[in-house]
């Protein structure tokens, strides 16, 4: 798996935490602690999506992008 599957991986993970029902998604009077871990995993989404935008731009979609070390 290279670089930009794991980065694709991280997003989908993150998301399908975000629409499974987890609570500081699904409260309907969300707490303050309940609305910063929205906040953060939301930002955190927007992070990756812009880490593979610029990922793309440097190598693009299929390049072999990682040494052998850390695969």
């Amino acid at each position: 798996m290279n670089a930009r599957e794991k980065m694709t991986e991280a997003k989908r993970l993150l998301i399908e935490v975000k629409n499974s029902g987890y609570w500081p998604f699904a409260s309907p009077a969300p707490c303050s602690t309940e609305r910063k871990i929205k906040e953060n995993m939301n930002a955190a989404i927007e992070r990756i999506d812009n880490a593979i935008f610029w990922h793309d731009e440097m190598f693009g979609k299929g390049r072999d992008d990682m040494s052998e070390q850390v695969k």
